[in-house]
């Protein structure tokens, strides 16, 4: 297909991608998206409960699945290639859906509230789920009994529900809750061990909304009183880590993400994009050699940040309005960035691999 091989801590050129696909989408923003742990299948869902399946090497639409009956909100593939687990916003159960015949293989049913995050082991069939009733649940797809194998209890006195990732060796992963605004010791990341997670966190890091805030005025030129308050209490919406698994990504409802050291729980950097109002959900997402962050902005386009000296290097443009999802193809030099429609995006001289759609 003429792309290069990212895999193995390939470096992705973030300097010389290019536009080369468009995906028109409906007029519904993308919520949630996915790539294939081969690279070759690309799958995302929007506002309005609509699943797109993208050739990513091809740059073509494939299928379209409607969920109008529980309006998938969240998505992730598993690691068979036309098997998605996906979350909707009209019940709390999670869905295993074959996209080869549109058939529900398994529902998961367990959460008391909205499941909100989702996250699928990388070496086997496991996954968690966190929901709206603060409880974090690991299941087992192959498993005959539809409940989850273990529960943990992750309230802390908020309305805001966790969050939830695996680690990408599978041997760890981390839940991330919020408290409080007023109090200081409200924001936890916990880090557990997958193979004894009923001894608790071996691991806890903590962050007030004074020392985040601390952290925005200094990073953030010229920024008011009152919007570095906003985004430092703005709800979290998503962690990743690194593919090094050196560092943690945390998303928020705002325009700033940060980054923290995975080993000593320090926030390392606070990336900020635009200066717009906080309460906008844009994406963001590591490079497959860790060495970039890229983050989607309210204004269209794409930053990406040298994660050694974390400073803004290239801006990407193409996007009409809020860029909500951002991830990098795990096997190819493609990246994926959603607004309504999907761009998929290659270094420049490999531009004519894709056909390029009309935006």
């Amino acid at each position: 297909d003429g792309l290069d091989d990212a895999d193995g801590g390939g470096a992705l050129p973030v300097a010389s991608l290019d536009l080369a696909a468009v995906i028109p989408g409906g007029t519904a923003s993308v919520t949630s998206a996915s790539f294939h742990a081969d690279g070759a299948l690309y799958a995302n869902c929007d506002a309005a409960g609509v699943i797109r399946v993208v050739d990513a090497l091809g740059g073509r639409l494939k299928k379209v699945v409607r969920t109008e009956s529980f309006s998938a909100s969240l998505l992730q593939y598993t690691h068979q290639e036309h098997s998605v687990l996906c979350a909707g916003r009209r019940d709390n159960t999670v869905r295993y859906l074959s996209l080869y015949d549109d058939r529900y293989l398994r529902v998961f049913p367990g959460h008391a509230g909205r499941v909100t995050g989702l996250s699928m082991c990388p070496t086997n069939d496991s996954f968690l789920t966190t929901g709206e009733d603060h409880q974090m649940h690991m299941w087992e797809l192959g498993l005959p009994a539809q409940r989850p194998v273990a529960s943990l209890d992750l309230r802390t006195g908020s309305d805001r529900p966790p969050l939830c990732a695996y680690d990408p060796t599978g041997v760890i992963f981390a839940a991330a809750s919020q408290g409080p605004p007023q109090n200081e010791a409200s924001n936890s990341v916990y880090l557990y061990d997958a193979r004894q997670y009923t001894s608790g966190p071996f691991s806890t890091f903590t962050f007030g909304p004074a020392k985040i805030m601390e952290i925005i005025r200094t990073s953030v030129h010229n920024i008011t009183n009152r919007l570095a308050e906003d985004y430092a209490s703005a709800p979290w919406t998503n962690i990743t880590f690194s593919p090094d698994g050196n560092h943690i990504l945390v998303t928020t409802k705002s325009p700033v993400s940060f980054v923290i050291d995975a080993f000593e729980g320090d926030i390392v950097k606070l990336l900020s994009n635009t200066s717009s109002e906080a309460g906008v959900q844009t994406g963001a997402c590591w490079s497959p050699d860790s060495r970039y962050v890229l983050s989607g902005g309210d204004d269209g386009c794409i930053y990406t940040y040298n994660a050694k000296s974390w400073r803004m290097e290239t801006k990407l443009q193409g996007h009409t309005g809020v860029v909500g999802t951002v991830l990098c193809n795990p096997k190819y030099q493609v990246l994926a960035s959603t607004c309504s429609s999907t761009g998929l995006w290659i270094p420049k001289p490999e531009a004519a691999v894709l056909p390029l759609g009309s935006l």
